[in-house]
């Protein structure tokens, strides 16, 4: 009995060993660590393009203010405007009168 639970200790130690030699080999494998830093790069790539998005709406957001502002500020001229013609016009009513 004895036997056969050393046998099995060292079976699953040089199974773990296999395994654990199999992954660092796999870590310095040139492949993988190309796949890593290309993940990696994709990655940055991902935060950049997601920043630019965030920025350009930022920019759509200020430019849609600012051309609300400018229709804000046309509206008030215009109102200005036809004020000062109608007391122009009365104005000239009176004088003529």
């Amino acid at each position: 009995m004895l036997v056969l639970v050393s046998g099995a200790v060292v079976v699953v130690g040089t199974l773990l060993l296999a395994c654990v030699l199999y992954i660092s080999r796999r870590e310095t494998d040139p492949v993988v660590a190309a796949l890593k830093r290309d993940v990696r790069d994709a990655e940055k790539r991902m935060r950049l393009a997601t920043l630019e998005v965030n920025k350009a709406q930022t920019e759509r957001e200020t430019a849609k203010a600012a051309k609300e502002a400018a229709d804000d500020a046309k509206a008030q001229l215009v109102k200005a405007h036809t004020a000062q013609t109608r007391a122009y016009k009365d104005e000239r009513a009176h004088l003529t009168k």
